[in-house]
């Protein structure tokens, strides 16, 4: 879309806007202050964007439109995550998935559980990169593991309780602490620590 076309837009937005204001349609308001911000992303005018994001949900609020209240939740939330703010990005998708829930609108939840558990990913990503950076050289097959884990979900830990209370660890597990434990405090004896293998 060229930048005169969404100019041309943003008017024509304006005037539902203010049409949808004098009537008043309620759902026409919350869906012009829609249409206005998913314009103002266009452009890449964050400012304006984020104003009708925020316009949308206190009209949806203040009209009682739970089914637009979702949707600006979602859109709120996709924005802020597409300027790297998975901080902010989170609740609102959270929201808007909870919303929807609520509606038995699945699809559109199911849509915003997926982007919120992106959203969650990326809050969480920086710790997981610090994790391998911190690995060093010490243990490639290690660093594969936890590589592997991220991308295909490999288990890599597994925790379980015996009826007893104590944790039961498998082979692999022992191994993968030996390994690592043996590398960072070569005195440390993993004999001596209580495990159960399964």
């Amino acid at each position: 879309m060229r930048s005169g076309d969404i100019e041309r837009a943003l008017q024509s937005f304006s005037r539902l806007l203010a049409m949808a204001k004098r009537i008043p349609d309620s759902q026409g308001v919350c869906n012009a202050h829609m249409a206005l911000a998913l314009a103002y992303k266009k452009l890449n005018n964050e400012m304006n964007t984020e104003k009708h994001l925020r316009l949308s949900r206190e009209r949806a609020v203040e009209f009682g439109l739970t089914r637009e209240l979702a949707q600006a939740y979602y859109y709120t939330g996709e924005h802020f995550l597409s300027k790297r703010r998975p901080d902010i990005a989170t609740p609102h998708l959270e929201k808007s998935f909870d919303l929807y829930n609520e509606l038995g609108l699945h699809d559109e939840a199911d849509k915003a559980r997926t982007i919120a558990g992106v959203s969650k990913g990326q809050e969480n990503i920086d710790k997981y990169i610090d994790l391998i950076c911190r690995c060093g050289k010490v243990d490639s097959e290690a660093i594969l593991v936890l590589c592997q884990w991220k991308n295909r979900r490999d288990v890599f830990f597994t925790e379980k309780k015996s009826y007893t209370g104590e944790i039961i660890f498998t082979k692999r597990d022992i191994e993968f602490f030996r390994n690592i434990v043996s590398r960072q405090n070569p005195s440390l004896n993993i004999r001596r620590l209580k495990m159960y293998c399964l």
